[in-house]
């Protein structure tokens, strides 16, 4: 065999290292991921240490005491159609938007207690918008028509801006970087 008259380069006589693969997202059919989209449906999911935690379901209306008359004003049509529509949004961030969106922080207007300070400083005010007007609804018919509980609105207060949004979550934003320790000279 007649060898060839180019020159041979020095990269081919040197064995190649493979590149690194790039770097793939985790499926999403961990157990983790799903049961975390599964929550933020409201849907039945089973939690890392293997319990079933049921459905999101709506639970009953506000009784007839109540002053604002929320369950003759929102019919149950109007009620199931909000707690799918809130449920529906499957991402918790757009979900505190909405409570904010639904609820008005005021301070309150006048002080009742004849003793010392009251802990109290704001008025929370709840509404739906089942057709064209806004209803004032009690808290009860508000947390008992989305399934929730009174800790998600008390997270809106806490991370409601001036501006009326809520500020973003920070789970995951942190990062684990390593901190390098600049010696001065």
């Amino acid at each position: 065999m007649p060898r060839s008259a180019e020159p041979r380069e020095a990269e081919d006589s040197e064995p190649r290292k493979p590149e690194p693969a790039p770097k793939r997202k985790l499926p999403l059919r961990r157990r983790i991921d799903v049961a975390k989209r599964a929550r933020d449906r409201g849907e039945s999911y089973e939690t890392p240490g293997g319990k079933w935690m049921p459905q999101r379901e709506q639970r009953p209306p506000c009784t007839d005491g109540c002053r604002l008359k929320c369950s003759q004003r929102l019919s149950s049509k109007d009620r199931l159609e909000i707690f799918q529509t809130f449920w529906s949004i499957a991402d918790h961030a757009a979900q505190w938007n909405f409570i904010a969106r639904n609820m008005r922080v005021t301070p309150k207007e006048k002080c009742t207690t004849v003793r010392g300070e009251s802990r109290r400083s704001f008025t929370r005010t709840y509404y739906f918008q089942p057709r064209t007007n806004r209803e004032q609804v009690c808290k009860t018919m508000f947390l008992n028509t989305l399934g929730i509980s009174n800790a998600w609105v008390a997270t809106v207060c806490k991370k409601l801006t001036l501006n009326g949004f809520v500020s973003d979550d920070g789970r995951g934003k942190i990062g684990h970087r390593r901190k390098k320790l600049v010696e001065l000279v």
